[in-house]
């Protein structure tokens, strides 16, 4: 057990300097704008990197915690953000551009050649870009709920979220938008709208303003491409990142699955002797808790121990590689987890290590019946053979949006989704435990489908009910049919055609489940405002309407021929 009291309360330090309107020259009449904050006294001083499209002045605090702690903090708004020149178009320029900003810093009489980096979300992203380029000044990195582009941000999977346009509204023009962004009931309406609407995805453009040209421009790509692929890092890029890595995510966090993919591909693809340095957090965090924990989240609350200053763990990892200074106690190995439920760190060499053998639920129901709560299929330790199940999605059925709203705040604890199905999904109980049991790490789901249609998108989920009947969501995962074989090529589907679905990539959790809970698996058809619409035409999903809309029937099948099951990752059982 690791105790992350240490790193509650951090010291006072005042003082501290800001230099603004830096202008580093990146390319021809494009000058991005830079904010030094920088020790009092000091002349010569590490510098810690922050390359950001929200801004300079929203890092304000972080930057002057820093800068009381004997580090330059620089912070740069991305190309046509802030003061920067150019135009924004996200996710772009960071690899043109990090070469040019690197050259300069090493020109200025505060730096003391040694460079690190700050950062979660698009900034993770950017750390990983900027290793792209080497840079022998750049001694180490810290990316943070990284998204990685065209597998959890702008779109998962090949599906894409209406959020898409909300993230737009931030990062438009120049200047923080953050009120309109952050106005959760206008995008409610807006996407409620669209979904009881029945209109076309692409629609989602014109909301705040008559013409997204990011947004039509990522949407002419709805699959991996080349166009994805100049946004991402090459086996050789991997290869030469030759500095010690601290990742950071979360449990619940929006970009978990970029920031496991960018730690899964550096140790395959980069050198050994330098891969055993990479570390990796995973608390029981959303996106944002990835840079300022919070105990409760969406309806879950943890323990004091859940809490950890990241301001003081980024300075104690920044110390520990430039000034030789104790390593952050927290990393007692090189992975680190918050077991939810027992509420307590744990770690383990590596993502692998940590669970020897796993349990494994075969599908079953009474005559096909596994359509409400009350009456559901089985998840069991046995196959055996049993009718298949059947749900029915009509994507003009808009009745959930209608209970979607009171629930956002509470969306890990709140049953609502379970209890109406309307006919569009599939439920299955495990009996309950007799033991705790400690399951961690990624699970997968092996599912056997027919359908009538084209393609059709499946979300399958995983929870735990509490033995007084409350949830708490555990992982999920998404497959749009026609990508069910790969995501750079679509394959429709063959209607009434028995096929294989391999849902093998849920988000990493950690739970003690308690004795007495079940576990529910639950699959249906993502109706939601807040995931786009599939109308099962097998036409472009992006333009699609109710005009080509086809109501799909999914037949789940589970037998001996078709075992359909739910494999999960055990650590340890307690009496």
């Amino acid at each position: 057990m690791i105790n992350s009291s240490k790193f509650i309360k951090t010291k006072k330090i005042v003082g501290f300097n800001i230099e603004m309107d830096l202008k580093i020259p990146v390319a021809k009449n494009i000058n991005l704008n830079a904010t030094l904050y920088s020790p009092l006294v000091e002349i010569h001083n590490p510098t810690i990197l922050c390359l950001t499209p929200y801004i300079s002045d929203t890092y304000h605090e972080r930057a002057k915690y820093f800068a009381q702690n004997k580090f330059n903090f620089l912070l740069i708004d991305c190309r046509g953000r802030g003061n920067s020149d150019g135009e924004f178009i996200p996710n772009t320029y960071e690899k043109e551009d990090f070469p040019k900003i690197f050259q300069w810093i090493k020109s200025q009489k505060w730096f003391d050649g040694n460079l690190t980096m700050w950062g979660g979300s698009y900034s993770g992203f950017s750390q990983w870009m900027a290793v792209a380029k080497q840079c022998k000044e750049l001694k180490t990195i810290v990316p943070t709920a990284s998204a990685y582009m065209a597998y959890d941000f702008p779109m998962y999977k090949n599906l894409v979220f209406p959020y898409l346009s909300q993230w737009l509204s931030l990062v438009n023009g120049k200047t923080s938008n953050k009120n309109l962004f952050s106005d959760s009931e206008f995008w409610d309406r807006n996407f409620k709208n669209l979904h009881q609407k029945n209109i076309a995805f692409q629609s989602l453009e014109s909301i705040v303003s008559k013409e997204n040209l990011q947004f039509s421009s990522w949407m002419q790509h709805p699959k991996i491409d080349s166009f994805w692929e100049k946004k991402r890092l090459s086996e050789t890029e991997y290869k030469n990142v030759k500095i010690p890595i601290l990742t950071i995510t979360g449990h619940y966090d929006g970009d978990q699955l970029g920031a496991l993919r960018y730690y899964k591909e550096h140790l395959e693809f980069g050198e050994k002797q330098f891969t055993k340095e990479h570390y990796l957090i995973i608390g029981p965090w959303d996106h944002a808790g990835t840079r300022s924990p919070k105990r409760n989240i969406a309806g879950i609350e943890f323990s004091e121990n859940s809490i950890i200053d990241m301001n003081k763990l980024h300075l104690q990892w920044y110390n520990w590689i430039i000034r030789k200074q104790q390593k952050p106690e927290i990393l007692k190995d090189k992975v680190v987890y918050y077991l939810m439920g027992k509420e307590e760190w744990k770690s383990a060499p590596n993502l692998s290590s940590i669970s020897k053998k796993s349990l494994s639920f075969y599908l079953n129901s009474n005559s096909g019946k596994a359509n409400d709560i009350f009456n559901s299929g089985f998840l069991q330790t046995k196959s055996s053979d049993s009718q298949p199940d059947k749900y029915i999605y009509n994507p003009c059925d808009t009745r959930f949006s209608n209970l979607e709203f009171d629930s956002r705040d509470k969306y890990l604890t709140d049953q609502k989704e379970a209890y109406n199905l309307f006919g569009a999904g599939l439920i299955y109980h495990s009996p309950p435990f007799e033991k705790m049991i400690e399951f961690t790490g990624e699970i997968s789901f092996t599912g056997y489908f027919s359908m009538n249609v084209l393609d059709t998108d499946i979300y399958v989920s995983l929870s735990e009910i509490l033995p007084d009947g409350n949830q708490i969501f555990l992982t999920s995962d998404y497959i749009r049919a026609r990508y069910r074989d790969s995501l750079l090529k679509e394959n429709l589907i063959i209607p009434n055609k028995i096929e294989k679905f391999n849902f093998n990539k849920f988000t990493f959790f950690s739970r003690l489940i308690s004795k007495g809970s079940r576990l529910r698996l639950l699959i249906k058809a993502p109706n939601s405002i807040y995931v786009q619409k599939n109308f099962n035409s097998g036409e472009n999903v992006v333009t699609e309407n109710a005009k080509n809309s086809k109501i799909a029937e999914v037949i789940l099948y589970h037998n001996h021929k078709y075992p359909s099951v739910l494999k999960l990752p055990i650590v340890e059982e307690y009496n």
